[in-house]
């Protein structure tokens, strides 16, 4: 059944920790990475346990944070009203059909000013407008292109022959209305 668990050996694990996101070299990440480790093991599994831990000046998780109120804040609405933009979509109304197209008006784009580093800060927030019957349009032909991919890909097989059928009826009277 195995050895009992008070007879039995620690197995020494090597632990190797990288952080190349971070920037960090080895040896740096090998820090982090074990005071994470020693954190989590002693205190608990919680951010707060993480930040609370990182405070002292001499921590090495210290230079992750950052500890100055106003910034922090200011970092944390940043985020707030990037998950804002990322997230709102608009629902327009074909006023004839009463088609409903869902989009996303607003769009986070690098500004003239933006660094290499895509920092959120030198983001904008651009409006981005929608024609209905241009973006109906649109997606009608990217339905017949993918049509016509399907087709190419899967006319071959038994088991789609009546799709096959629907799918160049369609196509074919979608080419005699465009004249094609």
């Amino acid at each position: 059944m195995g050895v009992p668990a008070t007879q039995r050996k620690k197995i020494a694990q090597a632990r190797l920790y990288r952080a190349p996101k971070l920037g960090l070299k080895d040896d740096e990440a090998q820090v982090v990475g074990t005071e994470l480790h020693r954190i989590v093991d002693k205190h608990g599994k919680t951010p707060k346990a993480i930040y609370t831990h990182a405070r002292p000046a001499n921590s090495p998780l210290h230079q992750f944070f950052t500890w100055n109120l106003r910034a922090a804040a200011e970092k944390t609405w940043t985020a707030e009203a990037l998950h804002l933009v990322r997230n709102v979509v608009v629902i327009l109304v074909d006023d004839r059909s009463g088609e409903e197209v869902q989009h996303r008006e607003f769009l986070l784009v690098d500004s003239e000013s933006a660094d290499e580093d895509g920092d959120s800060e030198s983001r904008v927030v651009a409006r981005q407008t929608v024609d209905l019957q241009e973006y109906r349009k649109s997606r009608v032909a990217q339905g017949f292109m993918e049509v016509r991919s399907f087709l190419r890909r899967f006319a071959d097989l038994n088991e789609f022959k009546p799709i096959v059928r629907a799918m160049r009826t369609t196509l074919k009277a979608h080419d005699e209305e465009e004249g094609e």
